[in-house]
């Protein structure tokens, strides 16, 4: 039974879901088919249920049962979020497409809206804002801003944001410059797993006197104590 068939039958949005859902899990005594539970999210997403549109705007996003589509992904996960469904995940792909105008006219606003939503308790959005803060790219250059965002996600564990923070004491932009701070957050973002944090920590090494690493290090210290709290 096709989902246009279904529709006819006269099933509620209930029934359609409950069907998507067995089809996506492959659950309930049906094999697993994504086309098939993309099709039945769509035709629920299109009579305006707001969990039907932030599932079919998710499996648009990332191609999974059709082809990844973020300009049919994006006004799905929108009217999903205006009626309250959405996830950090979702409310950054809205920024991002807000960003870089994909699916949707650019609008700087709309971007820094959506990241500061999904920035409240999503590290990766805080960093995505320092970024757009410091950057000057899409708007004048804020480094307070950024040193604020770029700060709450370095604390989360967010090892690009520690690597910014780094670049942030290293070159003195939105707050006093401080090579021992510095080579505290390049070495915790190192430590992290982030590669390109090594060649810094390296080039503020060579700045700093033997005591003074101690001393950084002892910093590095205080970072790691307080992240795990």
């Amino acid at each position: 039974m096709g989902p246009q068939t279904i529709l006819a039958a006269g099933n509620s949005l209930k029934i359609i879901k409950e069907k998507a859902r067995k089809y996506y899990w492959g659950i309930g005594g049906v094999r697993q088919d994504h086309e098939k539970a993309f099709e039945l999210y769509l035709l629920a997403a299109e009579r305006g249920d707001a969990e039907a549109q932030f599932i079919a705007g998710a499996m648009y996003s990332v191609g999974l049962g059709v082809d990844k589509s973020i300009a049919k992904s994006f006004p799905l996960l929108h009217n999903a979020a205006l009626q309250g469904k959405s996830t950090a995940e979702s409310e950054m792909a809205i920024a991002q497409a807000y960003l870089l105008g994909q699916g949707v006219p650019q609008d700087i606003d709309q971007a820094i809206d959506w990241y500061s939503r999904a920035a409240e308790n999503n590290p990766e959005a805080q960093n995505e804002l320092g970024f757009i803060y410091s950057s000057g790219r899409y708007i004048a250059a804020d480094y307070q801003k950024a040193v604020e965002y770029f700060t709450k996600a370095a604390f989360a564990n967010h090892p690009v944001a520690q690597y910014n923070l780094g670049i942030t004491y290293y070159t003195g932009k939105g707050q006093d410059y401080d090579l021992k701070k510095s080579y505290a957050w390049f070495k915790t973002a190192a430590d992290n797993g982030y590669i390109n944090a090594d060649k810094f920590l390296e080039l503020v090494a060579e700045e700093l006197t033997a005591e003074e690493i101690l001393e950084a290090e002892q910093i590095v210290d205080e970072i790691t104590m307080q992240i795990k709290k």
